[in-house]
């Protein structure tokens, strides 16, 4: 028997939509190409450096 592998593609945002979602939490997010992007390792990175 042969099983098909699905993969659901995530839905990608407009910048209406991210600017609607975008949370108030301290945190910086980006939109690239439709999709989220936590900027946490970017900022973790710089902290290091500037230590």
């Amino acid at each position: 028997m042969t099983q098909a592998l699905t993969q659901t593609l995530p839905q990608l945002l407009t910048h209406e939509e991210f600017m609607h979602w975008y949370p108030n939490d301290g945190k910086r997010y980006e939109l690239h190409k439709g999709v989220i992007v936590w900027r946490y390792l970017l900022e973790t990175t710089k902290t290091l450096l500037d230590f």
